[in-house]
């Protein structure tokens, strides 16, 4: 089988890959990035066709290859930085999604698997969060994967290619991210105990989401591959369907590291204030928007999941965060 992954660099794709390479070697995978956001490094010791471009380069370069699947991970992530540059987030997240899927019309590849993002859930009251067509968003990032959903979902249904939209909630693993401007929760606790900083953290830690270890989203990936179906556009939320507060994985990482934490706790508005940019203009954003994303509470309904893909998350909290701090461990060792 011949995978082409999008966004190769990323911390999704180059774990896929490494699942990829350890448990299914006869997969023939051709990786691109542009490297504006993903880490060359990560690609070190993987087997892989490394192609360093952007989508629109490569698919006028490659109109005559033939992949079966294609893993659309490429997206811009963090959350202010979808925020900053509004115009870019749409055409990396939703334009280049759109290409992603006439490509596949033009060189007869019937399936795409997306990553889209629990993210879009963000206004939601009732709990679990169960999939449906449309949710109203109000960040840029939830925005875009809300519209590179809908403009999939056409593409589906109107030249027959199966397209699985995988509602990502916090998703974690070794290869995260620790040094970006913004990193998310876990790996920057880790780097902060294995370097013995202190951590600022917002609010008061009693937020509560739901966490997805990448091993599993690499399981759920390997079903979809060649899983039949008659529907054309499927969406599935993937998450665990159990919540844990920033303060019990804090104390979970320390107990794992088996050291103490400094903390320094600010308010939750001022999560974004490394991005001034967002708030120095005549119209800034509103920072009720901040506080609610900070504190806002997420969990998936995962009975799809189950019931459509036979199959439940596996890896706990404990062991996927047992993984995370080992890897970190030796990555700061030889860094």
């Amino acid at each position: 089988m011949k995978v082409l992954i999008t966004g190769a660099a990323g911390f999704v794709a180059s774990s896929l890959i490494y699942f990829f390479n350890k448990n299914d070697p006869s997969i023939e995978i051709t990786g691109i990035d542009d490297l504006s956001f993903g880490y060359k490094q990560r690609l070190k010791n993987l087997n892989l066709k490394f192609i360093n471009q952007n989508i629109e380069t490569f698919i006028s370069q490659n109109i005559s290859k033939k992949f079966d699947v294609i893993i659309h991970c490429a997206a811009t992530a963090p959350l202010p930085d979808n925020e900053i540059n509004p115009s870019k987030s749409f055409e990396n997240n939703v334009v280049n999604s759109i290409r992603i899927a006439e490509y596949c019309t033009k060189i007869n590849c019937d399936r795409l698997i997306f990553f889209s993002s629990g993210a879009i859930y963000e206004n939601d009251t009732v709990f679990p969060s169960k999939e449906s067509t449309h949710h109203e968003t109000t960040l840029v990032y939830p925005t875009s994967k809300m519209c590179a959903e809908h403009a999939l979902r056409g593409y589906a249904l109107s030249y027959k290619l199966r397209v699985f939209s995988l509602r990502l909630f916090n998703l974690y693993g070794p290869r995260q991210d620790y040094f970006r401007k913004q990193p998310p929760l876990i790996g920057y606790v880790t780097k902060c105990l294995l370097k013995g900083e202190k951590a600022t953290l917002y609010s008061n830690g009693e937020q509560r989401r739901d966490y997805i270890y990448i091993k599993d989203v690499y399981q759920i990936v390997k079903i979809l591959l060649d899983f039949k179906t008659n529907d054309f556009y499927t969406t599935i939320n993937v998450g665990n369907g159990v919540t844990y507060s920033v303060n019990e994985i804090v104390d979970q990482l320390c107990k794992i590291a088996n050291k103490e934490l400094k903390i320094e706790r600010k308010l939750a508005g001022d999560f974004w204030d490394k991005y001034p940019d967002l708030f120095n203009k005549p119209l800034p954003l509103d920072k009720n928007i901040i506080i609610k994303e900070v504190n806002k509470y997420s969990e998936a309904n995962i009975d799809k999941l189950k019931k459509l893909l036979k199959f439940t998350p596996k890896i706990s909290l404990k062991e996927g965060l047992q993984e995370c701090y080992a890897y970190a461990l030796k990555y700061f060792e030889n860094n």
